[in-house]
């Protein structure tokens, strides 16, 4: 336990501080949810090539996180959770081995002092997950004794790594194609539910779409097995896969559902949202262009 621990200190540190535009009256744990409330708070564009999770990872720089959690004996009870559910925010954006490891020094700290952290193991089990640290989600489960959340088998793959459910179970398998059209989609997202269910309706957009675009869903859903099967037998042209690691995909700088990436000319051109009024201009006007350049069938 304390080796890991004195791994998590180190690999803080290892960071770089930057200039402040968060966090500059203060960056104390009260600065911290000043910050991520005022992220909140920005207005955010439809753009899904602009990138947002780097917001988060700002705020854990620029308030000196790394530099805070070494001085938690000094922090109180209570500021000392509110301490670990920002962080448990920020590294929900970021999925950085940093943030995830100072979720672990605050979870010690809560230990050390005899509070009960059970529930917060369980969301740093979940964020071990996620993000693919799939030892150390073995050792938080195994010693606060959680239940398992889905399992798959781990193997080398080629290109990016995909989960597909296949008999029920999910399987992780390479993905090296040259994709053109990706959307970014949840199955408990409402938003997701209004594109599919006006995509549902259109036999040859459903044939388009079963074709030529990829339906990928956050990594997180990996833990949530139940919503993709329900997703799957809703829908089951849908060419769906859950992204096992949110870094093998540089095009995607918005995992905010749903978010539509074409890929016309050599960038990525793309928008998020799909309120209860649609968005199909926007949506065929990319199509048509993608057509235009002969990139799909």
């Amino acid at each position: 336990m304390m080796r890991a621990w004195g791994f998590a200190l180190s690999l803080l540190l290892s960071g770089s501080l930057s200039a402040q535009p968060f966090c500059q009256a203060s960056n104390n744990e009260d600065g911290v949810y000043r910050a991520l409330q005022q992220i909140r708070h920005m207005p955010q564009s439809v753009d899904a090539t602009a990138d947002h999770s780097s917001q988060y990872a700002e705020v854990f720089e620029q308030c000196q996180l790394a530099q805070l959690v070494t001085e938690l004996t000094q922090i109180d009870n209570v500021a000392l959770h509110k301490l670990f559910l920002d962080l448990n925010t920020i590294s929900f954006f970021t999925l950085d081995e940093r943030h995830i490891a100072a979720m672990l020094l605050v979870l010690r700290e809560q230990q050390r002092r005899g509070l009960y952290v059970a529930h917060l193991a369980q969301n740093l089990y979940e964020r071990y997950l996620v993000a693919r640290a799939l030892p150390q989600a073995q050792a938080i489960r195994q010693e606060f004794k959680l239940m398992p959340l889905p399992e798959y088998a781990v193997a080398a793959y080629q290109g990016r790594g995909l989960l597909r459910l296949s008999a029920d179970q999910l399987v992780l398998s390479g993905d090296t194609a040259e994709h053109r059209m990706i959307i970014i989609a949840a199955p408990k997202c409402h938003f997701s539910q209004n594109f599919l269910a006006w995509a549902d309706e259109q036999p040859q957009l459903k044939r388009w779409l079963a074709s030529n675009a990829l339906f990928l869903l956050p990594p997180s859903m990996s833990n949530d097995l139940e919503s993709v099967r329900q997703m799957q037998w809703q829908y089951p042209w849908l060419p769906l896969a859950i992204a096992y690691k949110s870094n093998e995909w540089p095009q995607i700088k918005r995992w905010g559902t749903p978010s539509f990436y074409f890929h016309i000319a050599e960038q990525w051109r793309g928008f998020s949202g799909w309120p209860a009024g649609g968005n199909a201009t926007q949506f065929m006007a990319l199509q048509q262009k993608l057509l235009a350049h002969g990139d799909t069938n």
